[in-house]
């Protein structure tokens, strides 16, 4: 589909993936390293979630695909050391089921590699969560910029390119809110570990411009054709109704603005007149009780 998912740089001598860094902009405009950590199912375990898709693809899209894995990706946009991304590595997995590395997991042949991630601009929660879990590991706070943006990485083996893009936009990613990546196993063997973060680029802040709606009803309707408003001559009227600065204009709770022409009233609950001591009441219903609660008050 457009980028790459990226491969693998590992040490020669033992064949363990190395950590990946990349230098990414950081909103104030420094740059901030990218390190990427993957979490998969150790080779010996079940991948439930593999199962599921696999399932799901033969019952809704009449797909059989082989093996499917899976795994987490962290691309974590922040002061990490290498240091800091092993012990990350380790920490965020579950040494009995799970295998963790910083950079790529190697784990043998498939035939596609269907990448999953949030748009620029989705609200990432499990990144948002990983985030503040990496400043618990670590003991102290990231850059102001920092972030972490998360993926699912699913290893499918068995299907053509066509069916491995029919299960990605049929069962996995939703299209309003998801990016897809697809790559067979020779683009992915041959490409570096993406990088790449879905930060949103900075822009000016919008100017805010105060709008004077005291004129006729003609002037609101021209006010909401010009200003491409859409709003009927009813609703403009509306509107006004809540502005305060508008003569006859409602200047209740909901009113809009922050032109209030007299000091608020003070709530029932809240008011400052002095307490007055509570008497008892006579007791008129049970004498028994009464003489009772008269000896254990003297």
């Amino acid at each position: 589909m457009s980028r790459s998912e990226p491969s693998a740089p590992s040490d020669p001598s033992t064949g363990t993936p190395t950590s990946t860094e990349a230098p990414a902009a950081g909103a104030s405009g420094g740059r901030l390293p990218v390190r990427r950590l993957e979490v998969g199912i150790a080779p010996e375990q079940r991948d439930p979630r593999g199962e599921d898709v696999s399932r799901a693809a033969q019952r809704f899209l009449g797909i059989r695909p082989g093996r499917v894995r899976t795994r987490d990706v962290y691309l974590v946009e922040g002061d990490v050391s290498d240091e800091e991304a092993a012990r990350l590595a380790r920490e965020i997995s579950d040494p009995l089921r799970e295998r963790a590395v910083p950079g790529r997991l190697e784990d043998g042949l498939f035939a596609w590699a269907v990448r999953v991630a949030y748009k620029a601009g989705v609200t990432d929660p499990v990144g948002k969560s990983a985030r503040v879990a990496i400043e618990d590991i670590l003991g102290r706070k990231l850059h102001p910029d920092a972030a972490v943006y998360t993926s699912i990485l699913y290893l499918i083996d068995g299907t053509s390119r066509e069916e491995a893009e029919r299960i990605a936009w049929g069962i996995l990613a939703n299209p309003l809110i998801h990016d897809v990546e697809i790559r067979s196993w020779t683009e992915w063997e041959s490409s570096p570990p993406d990088l790449t973060v879905p930060r949103v680029a900075g822009h000016e802040r919008p100017p805010v411009e105060r709008i004077d709606l005291a004129g006729s009803d003609a002037d609101l309707a021209e006010l909401s054709r010009s200003r491409l408003l859409s709003l009927t001559l009813p609703e403009m009227r509306a509107v006004r109704f809540r502005i305060p600065s508008v003569p006859g204009a409602f200047r209740g709770p909901g009113a809009l603005g922050n032109l209030p022409d007299r000091e608020p009233r003070q709530p029932t609950s809240q008011a400052t007149s002095p307490a007055r001591p509570r008497t008892p009441r006579p007791c008129a219903s049970s004498p028994p009780a009464c003489r009772s609660t008269a000896r254990r008050t003297a």
